[in-house]
């Protein structure tokens, strides 16, 4: 009997590590399987990974990563309909799993399904990652921020970015995006604040610098947009763009004559340069037979020739009406102008430009 016992455990000896052995063969065969469906994946071979993994999964059964792979592979097939059915599987299994969570937001948003996009996109956020948890969050927030801008539910939007920018760790990279984002939806003085809040972390960081220089020109405040842009400029070249509002930003500056400090001399001299821009721009500008814009410019025109042997510095200088009568003429006619004839020369969109805010600080 003891010799039998002896056989005996030595034969389960001997079953357990074979059996051992077998799962750690069929672990080794699955992720060399895994690491060959990642190769196909990366080099763009979908086909050829979904075979790949699918023997993954045969060394390895019920591997939620594997699956999740083999699912992702599909849609890189373009199996949209197929992964999204593997994908429901594994949810109704995982439902807290934030990257299943994803992969179905995705599908959804591809096929233009935005409650269902949203839905799940919500669970990714709130969802449990394996690692990287609040970084992964965060990248899966500002998706969902894009998805929302791009079908125009700017308020959604809007509250996504707020949260976004509230759970921000002290990072300037991390500023500047959430700016842009205020920025993008318009709301030019948060965008300015996180701008702000990036170059006090770092006082060299020229995409928050040029940041708050847009931020600026899109609320009307021209002169803290050249010092922003210039700042930007000492720091790094500026793009073609950001250099073209940093020009316009100057000669806003040149050609504003409600500049406040200016002298008398001075404010009547910019209103008489105005006031000679706006008749060039009347002779320029002439809108198709028909176009309704051509009465208005017609008058325009009239009111200018009325005004024209008075417009003179001294007199402007004299008669606070006739400075605003010219000024608010030229003003006139750079907004119709731009309106039935678009854009005109660098100097007329700066005059449309104020002309612009003016109105807008009036209302």
């Amino acid at each position: 009997m003891l010799l039998s016992l002896i056989l005996l455990g030595a034969l389960l000896a001997v079953t357990g590590f074979a059996a051992r052995t077998f799962r750690r063969h069929e672990e080794d065969l699955a992720k060399e399987w895994l690491r060959r469906g990642e190769a196909d994946l990366a080099a763009g071979h979908a086909e050829a990974a979904l075979d790949a993994l699918r023997t993954a999964l045969v060394y390895s059964k019920e591997n939620v990563g594997y699956e999740l792979r083999l699912a992702q592979a599909l849609v890189a097939a373009g199996r949209d309909e197929e992964a999204r059915a593997h994908l429901r599987t594994l949810w109704e299994t995982e439902p807290g799993s934030a990257a299943v969570n994803l992969e179905l937001a995705r599908l959804a948003a591809r096929r233009g399904d935005v409650a269902e996009a949203m839905r799940y996109y919500q669970g990714s956020i709130y969802g449990v990652w394996e690692s990287d948890g609040i970084v992964r969050h965060r990248q899966t927030r500002l998706e969902l921020i894009h998805f929302l801008s791009a079908h125009g539910l700017k308020p959604q939007a809007l509250s996504e970015t707020l949260t976004f920018a509230a759970s921000l760790p002290p990072d300037p990279a991390l500023d500047v995006q959430a700016g842009d984002l205020f920025l993008n939806e318009g709301i030019y003085d948060r965008a300015l604040g996180e701008y702000r809040m990036a170059f006090r972390l770092d006082p060299r960081n020229a995409p928050a610098l040029a940041g708050a220089g847009r931020a600026s020109f899109e609320a009307g405040n021209f002169s803290e947009a050249q010092r922003y842009l210039e700042r930007a400029m000492r720091v790094a070249p500026l793009d073609a763009s950001t250099t073209g509002l940093l020009d316009l930003s100057r000669s806003v500056l040149s050609l504003d004559p409600y500049v406040p400090g200016l002298s008398a001399e001075v404010r009547s001299q910019r209103a008489l340069r105005d006031f000679e821009l706006a008749q060039e721009r009347l002779a320029s500008c002439t809108p198709a037979a028909g176009n309704p814009a051509s009465a208005g410019l017609a008058d325009l025109a009239r009111r200018a020739a009325t005004l024209k042997p008075k417009a003179k510095e001294r007199n402007l200088r004299r008669d606070m009406d006739l400075f605003e009568s010219v000024a608010g003429l030229a003003f006139d006619v750079e907004t119709e102008a731009e309106a039935a004839c678009g854009a005109g020369s660098p100097e007329d969109r700066a005059l449309a430009l104020v002309a612009r805010y003016r109105q807008r600080g009036a209302r």
